[in-house]
């Protein structure tokens, strides 16, 4: 019984209205940046941002990831402290 179900099963297709392609699209977009960003890639996460941005330029979730993204970048800095630690070592 089990082995006739399986093969006769078909998924029940529905077309996609074009908002709901866009969705999807930011949607795996998003999810891949977060992966990418948590990864520390965050030229891969910028990338896969701008292109979600491009089919829906207001994405909420995107637009922060990009900020945060932006304020990262902006964080390293080189501490004063640091410079003279490797002098002498030679």
């Amino acid at each position: 019984m089990v082995m006739n179900s399986m093969a006769t099963y078909e998924p029940v297709h529905r077309v996609l209205s074009d908002r709901e392609v866009q969705e999807h699209y930011a949607a795996k977009n998003l999810r891949l940046a977060q992966i990418a960003f948590e990864n520390g890639d965050n030229d891969l996460a910028s990338d896969l941002i701008k292109d979600g941005l491009k089919v829906m330029p207001r994405h909420p979730k995107l637009l922060d990831l990009q900020k945060k993204i932006e304020n990262k970048g902006k964080q390293v800095e080189v501490s004063p402290k640091n410079w003279t630690a490797g002098i002498g070592v030679l």
